[in-house]
């Protein structure tokens, strides 16, 4: 599993450094011109991410200090937790055919070279996943007009991949049949209102990107680490190696093998919800399998979301399919109390919504006691 969180905290965290870098730089000019005071405005035919900074001078005027950068930076985090935290409020705003699958994901990306980060939202579909634009103007969430592609027909061979731009210069939309080393890398440009296709089209080979495209590593909603640096004011580089809230855990700590003891049963999706509304819209009579283990017990296991996840459970999720693959059919042992044995690499914890949320998936075992 790849390291899609940690690589995003550290993107996140070098688009604050930059953004903090400019606040140092504007302060200690104010400070060599002695006293000023910064004012920002916005020009009336500049588009509403186009920000005009004047310095005009001021007697007596305080310096500027840290405050202001970080609660800038905080706006940054609690408008896209927003987004986040409830992605289906944000419709799509363009036209594009998709099955949403019930799920989402995120990744922060500079698209205008600012420093500062972009929200992507991804609906999760079965074959192409459109992909909104989020941005932040004077303290308001705005969603771009307009939309991007991820993903591939299910048929045919047919590709479109999202790359970010190095540079800050937009989005490139790739394009490209299975079959084939040769793709059409197309320019999308953001304005801070709308995302558009350019003319800008490059034909290259995929085992030789572009030099400006900018891997994406997609973060499910659910796990809502990729904001954690980018809100935070302790910029040490130890701070930074990793996220506070998740431990370090690594594949020595995890024990080889785990066991299970406890009953089996069936449940609803507004019983696992305790009478709150389901997360992607899931049918409250829909059945899931759980576990409801004889003790609480304490387990480290990886994350989808790509780390090691230690916690307290007190039920397990036996699912009859992780992704497509067929795990068992738990169903035949509802009501008994059996004992089930998994080696470390079959448990897991899930990074996205679905049902049971949150829940320790046991997506294989070596062996079932009665």
């Amino acid at each position: 599993m790849s390291s899609a969180s940690l690589r995003s905290f550290r993107l996140s965290a070098r688009m604050v450094r930059s953004f903090k870098a400019l606040v140092l730089v504007s302060v200690t000019s104010l400070t060599l011109a002695g006293c000023n005071d910064l004012n920002v405005s916005v020009g009336a035919n500049q588009s509403p991410s186009a920000t005009t900074i004047t310095v005009t001078s001021s007697a007596g005027a305080a310096a500027a200090d840290d405050t202001t950068s970080e609660e800038f930076v905080s706006d940054y985090v609690d408008l896209y937790q927003e987004v986040i935290d409830e992605p289906s409020s944000f419709p799509i705003k363009g036209n594009p055919d998709y099955e949403p699958r019930g799920t989402y994901s995120y990744v922060l990306m500079d698209a205008t070279g600012d420093g500062l980060p972009e929200l992507l939202l991804r609906i999760d579909s079965q074959e192409y996943s459109p992909v909104s634009i989020f941005t932040v103007d004077n303290g308001e969430l705005v969603q771009a007009n307009g939309v991007l592609i991820d993903g591939a027909a299910g048929a045919g061979g047919h590709r479109l991949r999202l790359k970010g731009s190095q540079s800050g210069a937009g989005f490139y939309q790739i394009e490209y049949q299975s079959l084939s080393m040769d793709g059409d890398s197309t320019l999308y440009e953001f304005d801070g209102v709308d995302v558009y296709s350019t003319d800008k089209t490059e034909q290259f080979r995929l085992d030789a990107p572009l030099a400006d495209h900018q891997e994406i590593e997609w973060i499910d909603t659910y796990d809502s680490s990729g904001l954690k640096y980018l809100g935070t004011s302790n910029t040490s580089a130890e701070k930074k190696a990793e996220p506070s809230d998740i431990p370090a855990y690594s594949p020595s700590n995890v024990e080889a093998t785990h066991t299970f003891t406890g009953v089996v049963k069936e449940k609803t999706a507004g019983e696992l919800m305790d009478g709150m509304g389901t997360p992607n819209g899931e049918p409250e009579d829909e059945l899931h399998v759980v576990m409801e283990l004889d003790s609480p017990m304490n387990i480290t296991a990886w994350s989808s979301g790509g780390y090691y996840r230690n916690a307290f459970i007190e039920e397990i999720s036996l699912p009859q399919y992780f992704g497509q693959d067929y795990v068992y059919d738990w169903s035949l042992y509802v009501g008994d109390r059996i004992t089930i044995y998994a080696d470390s690499e079959d448990v897991v914890f899930p990074s996205d919504t679905s049902l049971p949320l949150g829940m320790l998936r046991v997506v294989d075992f070596t062996d079932i006691e009665e």
